[in-house]
């Protein structure tokens, strides 16, 4: 008997681990990390690579203050996103390679092009580039969005999925920013 309550509590636990998706990122955004660190002209040693899924964002809103609006409103938003993969990049050597940030997010985005991805923004600072990039279904929703973020000496990339129609008009709603999302007829 005892020897069941062991195995039953192992096996949640790790059905539990399986479930969030925290072990690893997925193939998607391994094959997206590898297109754009191809773009780049230098090397980027991995900091942290990790994935979270549905699972743990309902385990995580356990622990919320339910009192708190912030912490609700967090709360709601997270329902709409099924899986998040974060990569941070630091650069292995301290050359700065960082000027032509133009031509950088330009061969990103064609190499992106070719999987789907359309650019939505582009920010070229000069400590700073960013490139957001979104991926439609069948129905024309937005499912996916991916970020890579270079300044100097770091490289940040994000991969979004779920319902991102959703999380933009509660986002928006919430945070107001002075912009209505208008139907699509």
């Amino acid at each position: 008997m005892k020897t069941k309550k062991i195995y039953l509590f192992f096996s949640i636990i790790l059905l539990s681990v399986l479930n969030t998706g925290c072990i690893g990122v997925n193939r998607n955004f391994k094959i997206i990390r590898n297109s754009v660190l191809e773009n780049l002209n230098t090397n980027f040693e991995k900091t942290i690579e990790f994935s979270v899924g549905k699972s743990a964002f309902l385990f995580a809103g356990k622990f919320m203050d339910i009192d708190d609006d912030e912490s609700e409103n967090i709360k709601e938003m997270l329902n709409d996103v099924s899986h998040v993969s974060i990569g941070v990049y630091e650069k292995e050597n301290n050359e700065e390679n960082y000027n032509n940030s133009k031509l950088l997010l330009k061969r990103i985005t064609n190499n992106l092009a070719v999987e789907d991805w359309e650019n939505i923004v582009k920010v070229n600072g000069d400590d700073e580039t960013l490139g957001i990039y979104i991926k439609e279904n069948d129905t024309d929703e937005i499912n996916e969005m991916f970020a890579v973020i270079l300044s100097a000496n770091e490289l940040v990339m994000l991969n979004f999925n779920g319902n991102l129609n959703s999380l933009a008009e509660k986002v928006i709603e919430q945070q107001g920013f002075g912009t209505k999302i208008a139907d699509k007829f």
